[in-house]
């Protein structure tokens, strides 16, 4: 699932969300990143994607016409509400920097 921002009713943060930030903590976080491009879920390549975008402008670049082919749904999660979206249309919102606030945010240790 790809979901940043707080999710569900009590708006904690998704399992993904919270790996994407411990890589992006690492000092080797873009070699991690890239390296999740091949291997990972459609969910997966959209947290490296939108971590190598803020860390490293020509890797997320690269690893963009990786992704370009891909073609899946992929479950979401804004706030409450579920759904499955275009994996494309993910990747534009990334492109757009509308993830970029969400990682911005400090959150409280008990809300992790």
């Amino acid at each position: 699932m790809f979901a940043l921002g707080g999710i569900g009713v009590a708006g904690t943060m998704s399992a993904g969300e919270r790996a994407l930030r411990d890589v992006l903590s690492q000092p080797n976080a873009v070699t991690r990143l890239e390296s999740l491009i091949s291997s990972a879920s459609p969910a997966g390549r959209l947290y490296a994607l939108l971590g190598l975008r803020l860390r490293d402008r020509a890797a997320y670049e690269r690893a963009l016409e990786k992704c370009r082919t891909t073609d899946a749904k992929v479950e979401t999660a804004r706030g409450c509400m579920l759904s499955q979206e275009s994996f494309r249309d993910l990747v534009k919102e990334i492109e757009r920097g509308q993830y970029d606030t969400f990682l911005e945010r400090k959150w409280p240790d008990n809300a992790r």
